[in-house]
């Protein structure tokens, strides 16, 4: 089974992304992670079910599916 990516709705250079399976928490906490990581994103709020974030890419809704791609693959078992 492969989780669908994060509702994604873009204001200029900031993102919410609604988690509207919230029983997904492994692969959610690695894509906070990762997204925490990555040098182009500002994580700026959130809770269980959505988030917000900045993000500077020349193709962030890109960078949000390979992160979330990266998420979902390292939670795999």
């Amino acid at each position: 089974m492969t989780w669908p990516l994060p509702e994604i709705r873009r204001d200029g250079n900031e993102f919410y992304l609604g988690y509207w399976d919230t029983d997904i928490f492994d692969v959610r906490e690695r894509f906070e992670a990762l997204l925490d990581e990555h040098p182009a994103v500002t994580l700026r709020d959130g809770d269980r079910e959505w988030q917000t974030v900045m993000i500077d890419s020349p193709d962030p809704e890109a960078l949000i599916g390979e992160l979330w791609a990266r998420a979902y693959g390292a939670t795999e078992t």
